[in-house]
């Protein structure tokens, strides 16, 4: 039987993770919500006649191909402009180039699929699974994305500006390159994630994990990146000028020559972070845990040290602590031998 036989059934994946009571509660319902919806505006079965119209043209301008049996079908170059997709079965599919400009795709089933450099601008991806796909250089500016599976995929050098991925899983994803200036990436999963290079700036990161994710060279200046855990991640000559880190978990992070410089790091840990050579002048660094931390030629210039840990840090110098500040009241803890700052301007 061909790509464009008989539908089959088949069954719902979905990835589940376990979560705390609390915040991450509720972010299991507000997900939980989005899925429900999405289910409740299925369509009827894919349009017979617009399956024989895809087969014998590569195309389907606003067909009706929803829960469609496309397994592992060549759709290269396809003009599929505002089709309805919902619940396809596109497994292992080929739809590099292909034409999707404000297709329906919510719960499709995209997994390995090819879309390098297919144009999906608009498109409606809520709780697709995209696991392992290849989107390289596509452009996703504006998409739906909201709870998609994206394990493992290839998204090098993909436009996603201005799309929404809340609550989007890119574990182990592969995102050198990609733009995601303001794109929304809340509750995001990015662990282990490769970044490097990647534009993130001015994006809305917060509460993401980003464990061990490789963010060298990447742009994140002015991004929102508060109560985000960084704990393991390589950020290592990145921009982070300006941005909101505060109470993020930097835990054994490495942030060599890294430009922090204006940024909101209050609350913070950088336990056994390596800072060597960083850039944290006029830093908010008010109640850090520098503990174990390595500051050795950081730039301390005009940051702000009320009530930081920096007692047990290594190739921290009375000069960088002279050239940052602190509250009289809330002087910072530090090694022995070490004078606090001057007071803060205010």
């Amino acid at each position: 039987m061909n790509a464009f036989g008989d539908p089959r059934g088949f069954g719902t994946h979905e990835t589940m993770a376990a979560v705390d009571l609390g915040a991450d509660a509720m972010k299991r319902v507000l997900l939980a919500v989005i899925g429900l919806v999405v289910w409740s505006a299925s369509a009827p079965a894919a349009d017979d006649v617009d399956l024989r119209h895809l087969k014998a043209t590569n195309g389907c301008f606003r067909c009706d191909l929803s829960e469609a049996e496309l397994r592992e079908a060549n759709l290269s170059g396809a003009d599929l402009r505002e089709v309805n997709l919902f619940a396809a079965e596109l497994f292992g599919a080929d739809l590099s180039g292909a034409d999707l400009r404000g297709a329906n795709l919510t719960r499709s089933r995209l997994r390995g699929v090819d879309l390098r450099g297919a144009d999906l601008r608009g498109a409606d991806l809520r709780v697709a699974d995209m696991s392992m796909a290849q989107l390289n250089q596509a452009d996703l500016r504006g998409a739906d994305l909201h709870a998609a599976d994206m394990v493992g995929a290839d998204l090098r050098g993909a436009d996603l500006r201005n799309a929404k991925l809340g609550g989007v899983n890119l574990r182990g994803a592969d995102l050198r390159g990609a733009d995601l200036h303001r794109t929304e990436l809340v509750w995001v999963n990015l662990t282990g994630a490769d970044l490097r290079g990647a534009d993130l700036h001015g994006t809305e990161l917060f509460e993401a994990s980003l464990v061990g994710a490789d963010l060298r060279g990447a742009d994140l200046h002015g991004t929102d990146l508060h109560e985000s855990n960084l704990s393991g991640a390589n950020l290592s000559g990145a921009d982070l000028r300006g941005a909101d880190l505060s109470e993020a978990n930097l835990s054994g992070a490495d942030l060599h020559q890294t430009d922090l410089s204006g940024a909101d790091l209050s609350g913070v840990d950088l336990s056994y972070a390596y800072l060597g050579a960083a850039d944290l002048s006029g830093a908010g660094l008010s109640g850090v845990d520098l503990s174990h931390a390595y500051l050795g030629g950081a730039g301390l210039s005009g940051a702000e040290l009320s009530g930081a840990n920096l007692q047990l840090t290594s190739e921290l110098t009375q000069r960088q602590v002279s050239s940052a500040c602190s509250n009289p009241e809330r002087p910072p803890r530090l090694p022995s031998g070490l004078e606090s700052p001057p007071p803060c301007r205010e």
